[in-house]
């Protein structure tokens, strides 16, 4: 991806909330929108913002560094059904250049948003990724370092509950949580090291809770 991922993240969410709300003012919902309803406004963002943009916004390598980025904020707002094996070789294909490259890789995940709800309503990409992991690429669970989980939801038990079986031991122990006032620190950190692309900054993060 060219030029400041971070400004250009900030600018494609705003395209799409537009395309959101557009799609949203032309196509009335219920109080509780639907989960096809949900595609549906996806479906539309992909007609005008090409998938690549929406894939590299997804998931960012910080620059010169092991560290992956994943922005549920900017997934929910195109992930449908069939895209999910698309999504999924990608982030594989992100992974193993990250331990090819540095023999280890650390995943920092923004859940902003996230809920219980849409556990569910991604539950097969999610349980296609652990599938794929358990089976063909076992490897991810040794490479990795730490993964971080940022703004993590007021109803973390019944997701860790529901997300728990689907991550082998190995992973679960590296998991460190962070709810959103820890993860304001952390998230800055990754902005600016988004932003200024120089060679690798060491990220410096406070053990907490294992999922």
């Amino acid at each position: 991806m060219s030029g400041n991922p971070h400004t250009e993240t900030n600018d494609l969410l705003a395209r799409i909330n537009n395309l959101r709300n557009e799609y949203e003012n032309e196509n009335k919902k219920g109080f509780f929108p639907s989960k096809q309803y949900k595609f549906d406004c996806a479906n539309n963002v992909l007609k005008t913002i090409d998938l690549d943009t929406l894939l590299n916004s997804t998931l960012t390598v910080l620059p010169n560094s092991y560290h992956l980025f994943f922005d549920y904020t900017v997934f929910k707002t195109f992930a449908t059904p069939e895209l999910y094996d698309t999504i999924m070789k990608y982030a594989i294909s992100k992974i193993m250049n990250c331990i090819n490259m540095y023999g280890t890789y650390e995943m920092h995940v923004n859940l902003n948003t996230f809920s219980v709800s849409a556990f569910h309503r991604y539950r097969p990409i999610i349980e296609l990724y652990s599938h794929e992991c358990n089976t063909n690429y076992q490897i991810f669970h040794e490479k990795l370092k730490t993964m971080h989980i940022y703004n993590v939801p007021s109803t973390v038990e019944t997701i860790s509950q529901l997300i728990g079986p689907l991550l082998p031991p190995i992973v679960r122990q590296k998991v460190v949580k962070y709810d959103k006032s820890a993860s304001e620190k952390p998230l800055q950190t990754i902005t600016e090291i988004m932003q200024t692309m120089n060679t690798i900054q060491p990220l410096t993060f406070s053990t907490s809770e294992t999922l």
